[in-house]
């Protein structure tokens, strides 16, 4: 697998999150869960959405469960749950913030 860091999802948030209209959980988390982590894409396990070799995790973990459709959900976590350093500086307390 190519090299990542936990500073890895920082970056990749921080130019989604920048970006005109896209959403971290929407845009980023969902498609990586629900299509890269779940899915056999061979040895190479190349996710070409998000440009990176990714793994398939087995077991039904990122399953969709209960006719759950992620594609077209109205369930929405905003981008400050992650990140909340612009707003808040060194007080910032988003997920993000402990890596």
């Amino acid at each position: 697998m190519g090299r990542r860091t936990p500073r890895t999802l920082c970056v990749s948030y921080s130019t989604i999150a920048r970006s005109e209209g896209r959403i971290f959980f929407d845009d980023y988390l969902e498609p990586l869960f629900y299509e890269g982590l779940n899915q056999n894409r061979g040895d190479e396990a190349f996710f070409l959405p998000l440009h990176s070799r990714i793994p398939f995790l087995n077991g039904g973990l990122f399953e969709e469960l209960e006719g759950y459709d992620w594609k077209n959900n109205d369930f929405c976590i905003p981008d400050e749950l992650f990140s909340n350093a612009d707003e808040n500086g060194r007080d910032a307390d988003g997920i993000f913030g402990c890596l």
